[in-house]
């Protein structure tokens, strides 16, 4: 055994994500005895609209040339929210998501309006930060029966008014941060009761096209940081890993059984980590800049 544990986040962004990436996702999974977590956006898919952080976001652009973005999430998906209608998400997505919940998989939240968070969280009034989040955790429980148990942050992006909000929710766990372990998170001083479980690898998209990284080398290029002892979270997208980037997923989900990685669902993590509450550090929370992304992530303070 390598004594390496991976959880696999699942995030769904798009109206396109959600209705056929996490189908296929579930096929792959449960090919393989896989239980992963996902986390869905519910609301308005504004997805056109990202295409303003050109103007914002310096290395966006070339970050879309070298994932080949318009390619993974579909041309129709590019123009939601600006030459076309913003589609809800989760209207009549319920059987996709029944299925991920009668197969095992733990589903939490990731967001009502996706693009809102990712360009405007630190810019939003607590206030506008609360009801954006009450509408997903209302949405949530509306199409599932019952209230999350955890939050994925768009981008991972957060802030004290929404982690409290978060935590005056109930949640077990939030996975809202880039960091090296789980940790209960503080924000300028002001710790919170609320574990945090960073994703601790690089996402897909950060990577590809970067030092002539193609698809085909991203099993041997995880693999070297996954079968490392401890445990590992990675990030992929509905949007890539379920639709273009599948085959090298499977890849890669096919040599970490080989490697005796044992994969694992945050929300079982979280509950390991929490019968434990004496042994959970703290840490801030800070802004910083990862390579291959741009704009600034919320990250665990060393």
């Amino acid at each position: 055994m390598t004594g390496a544990r991976l959880a696999i986040k699942v995030d769904a962004d798009t109206w396109m994500g959600t209705r056929e990436g996490l189908p296929r996702l579930r096929d792959i999974f449960e090919a393989r005895g896989i239980k992963a977590s996902f986390f869905l956006s519910l609301g308005p898919d504004n997805s056109g609209r990202a295409a303003l952080r050109v103007f914002t976001r310096p290395g966006f652009m070339s970050k879309m040339i070298r994932t080949r973005a318009p390619g993974a999430y579909g041309w129709r998906t590019l123009f939601f929210g600006t030459l076309l209608p913003a589609p809800i998400i989760a209207q009549g997505q319920g059987a996709v998501v029944r299925g991920l919940i009668e197969s095992g998989h733990e589903v939490g939240l990731h967001a009502w309006d996706h693009v809102t968070w990712h360009d405007r969280l630190w810019k939003m009034t607590p206030g506008r930060i609360r009801a954006e989040l009450k509408r997903g955790l209302e949405a949530f429980s509306a199409l599932t029966g019952q209230p999350p148990r955890s939050f994925a942050a768009p981008a991972w992006r957060i802030n004290l008014p929404a982690a409290v909000t978060l935590e005056k929710a109930g949640l077990v766990y939030m996975s809202a941060t880039r960091g090296r372990c789980p940790y209960r998170p503080s924000f300028l001083g002001h710790a919170l009761n609320l574990l945090e479980i960073p994703t601790t690898l690089p996402t897909a998209d950060e990577i590809l096209g970067r030092n002539g990284l193609k698809p085909d080398h991203l099993s041997v290029f995880f693999l070297g940081r996954i079968t490392r002892p401890g445990l590992h979270v990675l990030t992929v997208h509905a949007e890539m890993e379920g639709r273009s980037l599948a085959p090298a997923f499977e890849r890669l989900l096919d040599r970490c059984l080989d490697q005796d990685v044992a994969l694992v669902r945050l929300i079982d993590v979280a509950h390991e980590i929490l019968a434990r509450p004496e042994d959970i550090p703290a840490a801030e929370v800070i802004r910083a800049m990862l390579p291959g992304r741009p704009g600034r992530v919320s990250y665990q303070a060393p």
